[in-house]
């Protein structure tokens, strides 16, 4: 899939925009944008996929109003592998439960460059990102930006519970949770292993 526009579309289950069983190709220059899912992904749900994502926006997915159960704002990511994953932007996306902007289970996103969580909000926890199971490697010398994202309850960036995030030049700022970890929560194991760490990653104004 390339160069299209995913917007206004409604699921009656899950990937409000599209839904991918495995889905073993490339997904770039897309814009994902005001979709709604009765299930988990408002914007994209992958399963059993291995994926390139590649320029693509999420803008203002989300799950469906009065349903509390529901993950993954703009991706949900369940056992998939995603080998290449740049300049992939995630704003003002809704998880009615975890993972405003992007949630995965048992998954790996490998060569994350480029990337932006910005305005996500989850209901429960990982306003920016909820990551069970899985890990993220971030790569490159360009900047991601984890900022203003807010969650419910924990994690308002970033909720790692049995997940490795590993890479360098992360800025988590001007995140909010009302509980925990209003920049990062990790749970049960999870590990955060950075370089760069003087310049590369920051914390400042992230709220508990």
């Amino acid at each position: 899939l390339a160069y299209i526009n995913i917007l206004d579309n409604y699921s009656y289950e899950s990937g409000g925009g599209i839904y991918g069983y495995n889905f073993n190709g490339e997904i770039s220059n897309v814009t994902v944008l005001n979709n709604i899912s009765s299930g988990d992904g408002g914007g994209i749900y992958l399963e059993n996929s291995s994926t390139k994502l590649e320029n693509i926006i999420f803008q203002d997915n989300h799950n469906r109003v009065g349903n509390y159960d529901l993950n993954g704002g703009g991706l949900y990511l369940n056992n998939s592998l995603i080998p290449l994953f740049v300049n992939v932007k995630f704003l003002d996306n809704h998880a009615s439960k975890n993972g405003g902007g992007l949630y995965l289970i048992n998954s790996q996103v490998e060569n994350a460059i480029e990337i932006e969580f910005i305005y996500n909000h989850a209901n429960q926890n990982g306003g920016g990102i909820y990551s069970l199971n899985s890990e993220i490697n971030f790569s490159g010398a360009f900047i991601t930006n984890i900022i203003q994202n807010d969650a419910t309850i924990n994690g308002g960036g970033i909720y790692l519970k049995s997940s490795l995030i590993s890479g360098s030049y992360l800025n988590i700022s001007h995140n909010n949770s009302t509980q925990d970890g209003g920049g990062v929560f990790i749970d049960d194991s999870g590990k955060l292993l950075l370089s760069e760490t003087n310049s590369g990653l920051k914390f400042p104004k992230s709220f508990i």
